[in-house]
This record gives structure tokens, sequence and C-alpha cells, in this order.
């Protein structure tokens, strides 16, 4: 006996009819986004809910930056000399950098048995920088060093 096998039929999919599902589905893609971004940017009211533990972790954090003032930063070292009259010079270059910069910070320290005169708050290396190159003609050995600055001075 012969048996006879069930035909089936390929269909291949019909591109003319798919270009206008297409079409539709971007346009109701299209519309979505429209709406999507109008609804993000209407005004209204947001309420957060949180434990009241982050409170107190915030006022101990405020409460720990007012006693320690400072982070890691960066300043430009534009004087740095150790001997007899270095106290003195350190002080002269301090004030001179305060004359021709008033608007940059000018911390005098004693690192025995060197002064230095560091100046300015930065948070970046790249900051300082380019502070260091605008007074490189007034302090020409100055370079840029690693330094604890001030939070309410940094820029």
């Amino acid at each position: 006996m012969h048996r006879k096998h069930p035909l089936t039929l390929k269909t291949e999919p019909d591109t003319l009819s798919m270009k206008p599902a297409i079409y539709i589905l971007s346009v109701i893609f299209i519309c979505l986004t429209v709406t999507l971004s109008n609804a993000q940017s209407a005004p209204g009211t947001l309420v957060i809910k949180q434990d009241a533990r982050i409170d107190t972790l915030l006022v101990r954090h405020i409460e720990n930056n007012k006693a320690n003032p400072t982070t890691e930063g960066w300043r430009v070292q534009v004087y740095f000399e150790s001997g007899n009259n270095s106290k003195q010079l350190a002080t002269n270059a301090r004030d001179r950098f305060i004359e021709l910069f008033p608007e940059q910070g000018a911390y005098l320290t004693f690192n025995e048995p060197y002064y230095k005169v560091r100046v300015g708050d930065f948070r970046t290396r790249m900051d300082a920088e380019g502070f260091r190159q605008m007074v490189i003609t007034e302090f020409p050995n100055a370079y840029v060093v690693p330094d604890k600055v001030m939070y309410d001075k940094l820029k």
C-alpha cells in the first residue's frame, strides 16, 4: 500500500503587507515617546518616605564636616626653603602672593626644617595646574602638590 503524505504549505511572508504594520508600529512608538516625555516634565508633588535614622546620619555628617573642614585636594607650592632667613623669606613670599592674587588663600607652614608657602584650594590636580600656569611668571619654582584643602574654599 501506498501511503499518502499530508501536504505542507510553506508560505513566504508578504513583504508588502509588513510595510504598513511597521509604519503603524513606528507611529505608535513615536506617540508613546512624546506622551512619556510630556508626563515626565509635568509639575507634581513627590513624597519621600524614609527611615528617621537617615536624618540622624545626615546631622552627624554635617557635624563631622564642621569639626574637620578639610578634604584631600591640591595646592600650588610657591615657596620651599630651609635656613636662617627662611621664615622671613616665606612670609615675604606669602605676602607678595596675597598682593598679586588676593582671591586665593595662602598658607605658610613649617615642617622641620622647611618653611613652605602653598596657595589655593583645588579639588583636582588639573585645576591646580591651570592656576600654576597663572602664577609661574611671578613664582617660577611653583609646582602642584597634594594637600588637605578647605571645603568652603574649593574651586
